[in-house]
């Protein structure tokens, strides 16, 4: 026989006759029904397993002509009927085996993608040529899968989940991306199909089978409704681990007000991957967790506290309300000191109140409070600020006793001191820090200001122990194109950290002197794919070629140019993201 295209040899052993018949009563076949549509379906209820899967098989061949039989086919999904076909030559078995209810899955598979025309493996090996189908049929196959959610067996609401979940959407998504012309869904048709799709979820996130709950949160979270935040609530409380991390992540992207107290609860879920997502969900809420997560750190007990502080909001958006502000400001005087570090790190757009109460912290007798208020300190770039905080500042990068606290405030004296005289000679003067965190973070703020000083105390940090000093300077000599820097910087391409090597090349890009062709066609050897790549780009930039990294290839070409670049070859190359503030 010829099954979708592809010939069986046989069916060679039949077996499972029990639970073989759709869940629909048979004297429920419609009237008026095509006859070869109605003779399909009336074999859908016969005793032989056999004839139950040619009768699937023949059914979606017919595409949108068998959309009468899809709540029969849909009554089929829990057919546990077994048979044994021989596969195709190319297949790596001769033999499989299948149950008549995943061939039933495959055929409303395979009609939801021949609702725009698509080639299709809708599972049992078949490869199928679909006929295209009306936006009638695919409303009634989201109507018949939501039944079988419902009503069906254990496996038959499992299988009807999954094409729910995976393939209805996709008729939906590929209808819509259809080009202009052809026959889309209509509006009308989804709505039915979402609301039909709805409706399943609701009921499906109760399902004893696990799942099946997880296709519905899943669903769930597609469907953008506010309907979906209460069964998501719930489902954070699901015996099941995967149910309530999706839970809490589809809480997060739904931006549930109502949802912050049961997401601060699951905080405390044993599970590492649930509260991560409950922590990440918090972070994205905004204005409605920060008193709640306040509270929270403030009465909490670790872990609660601890993963409560880290799913704070940093207030970096100026549509928050000030009161949201004045909670964080109330908190920089809390009698506890893992609250006023946790306050003081969370504000990060300039919101005046705030000024003040960050400078007294910088006077905190704990240096993790002294920090994060100094880091705050450089995002409020106001004049206030500038005039405010800028002397404590450059006194705490001088004096305090925590490196961290001292690289928090260079960072901070870099961003609001452009305009002032004192800003250099500090940042200078952090460049021979004895903490390596401290160097770096001068490394970095000192390319804001450019001048001989700043190039050369850039370049002897080139020599720095730290790599992480001698990355940083590498990355703001290319910035400030200083070109006595590139030979050091060609030096730095045998460094043993593959970082330092990486800013290098990069530097030696943007610089763009000739000196460093030859270097860099070096460095397409380099042992880290990384330095390579970046290797390859930074010749491109230089040279306009495109040899990427064949080594042999640059070094032909360079020999023919005979070690002269051509200006007009040279590409601007665009400026790196900024190094991230001290932690």
């Amino acid at each position: 026989m010829r099954a979708f295209g592809v010939e069986l040899l046989a069916i060679l052993l039949v077996w499972g006759a029990a639970a073989g018949e759709p869940t629909i009563p048979q004297a429920q076949l419609p009237q008026g029904v095509e006859e070869q549509v109605a003779q399909e379906i009336r074999k859908l209820y016969s005793a032989e397993p056999r004839q139950r899967w040619e009768a699937l098989q023949a059914l979606g061949r017919m595409g949108g002509r068998a959309a009468p039989a899809v709540p029969f086919v849909a009554g089929m999904l829990g057919d546990e009927g077994k048979v044994m076909i021989e596969m195709p030559p190319e297949h790596h078995l001769p033999f499989r085996q299948s149950a008549v209810g995943g061939l039933a899955a495959g055929v409303v598979a395979g009609w939801c993608r021949g609702a725009v025309g698509l080639r299709h493996l809708p599972g049992q090996g078949l490869k199928v040529e679909l006929p295209a189908v009306p936006g009638d049929m695919v409303c009634r196959i989201a109507d018949s899968l939501v039944g079988a959610m419902k009503d069906g067996s254990r496996e038959a609401r499992w299988r009807a989940a999954q094409l729910l979940e995976y393939d209805v959407p996709e008729a939906l998504r590929a209808r819509a991306e259809l080009p202009a012309g052809a026959e889309k869904l209509s509006t009308e048709h989804v709505r039915r199909i979402r609301a039909a799709m709805l409706k399943g979820w609701l009921g499906a996130i109760r399902d004893e089978n696990a799942s099946v709950r997880m296709y519905a949160a899943r669903g769930l979270i597609r469907s953008g409704s506010p309907k979906a935040v209460d069964p998501l609530i719930a489902a954070l409380k699901d015996a099941d681990k995967e149910v309530r991390r999706l839970a809490a992540a589809g809480l997060g992207k739904l931006r549930a007000g109502k949802a912050v107290g049961p997401l601060i609860a699951a905080l405390e879920d044993p599970e590492p991957d649930v509260h991560t997502a409950a922590r990440n969900a918090l972070k994205g809420m905004g204005p409605p967790a920060v008193k709640p997560l306040l509270a929270a750190i403030a009465g909490g007990k670790s872990p609660l506290r601890e993963r409560a502080a880290q799913a704070l909001p940093t207030l970096h958006d100026p549509v928050h309300e000030a009161e949201d502000f004045d909670a964080l400001v109330a908190a920089l005087t809390d009698k506890d000191a893992f609250v006023r570090r946790v306050a003081a790190g969370a504000i990060r757009i300039p919101y005046p109140p705030a000024i003040g109460p960050l400078v007294e912290a910088l006077k905190d007798e704990v240096p993790e409070v002294r920090q994060a208020a100094a880091v705050s300190l450089g995002y409020l770039y106001v004049d206030e600020a500038k005039r405010r905080a800028l002397g404590p500042l450059v006194e705490l990068a001088r004096k305090d006793k925590s490196a961290e606290v001292r690289a928090g405030a260079v960072w901070s004296v870099g961003r609001l001191g452009r305009e002032d005289a004192r800003t250099q000679g500090v940042l200078l003067g952090a460049m021979k820090d004895e903490a390596a965190v401290v160097r770096t973070g001068a490394a970095e703020a000192v390319q804001q200001y450019p001048g001989p000083e700043a190039s050369d105390a850039l370049l002897g940090a080139l020599c720095d122990k730290s790599p992480d000093v001698r990355h940083q300077a590498a990355q703001s000599l290319g910035l400030l194109k200083e070109q006595r820097a590139v030979q050091p910087l060609v030096r730095l391409l045998a460094d043993t950290d593959w970082v330092v090597r990486f800013h290098a090349v990069g530097a030696l890009g943007r610089i763009g002197d000739a000196r460093a062709i030859e270097p860099l066609i070096s460095a397409l050897g380099d042992a880290d794919r990384r330095v390579r790549e970046a290797a390859a780009g930074a010749l491109h930039d230089l040279t306009g070629m495109g040899f990427g990294g064949n080594q042999p290839k640059w070094r032909q070409w360079w020999e023919e140019q005979g070690g002269k670049l051509r200006q007009e070859g040279r590409r601007e190359r665009r400026r790196p993201a900024s190094v991230p503030p001290p932690r």
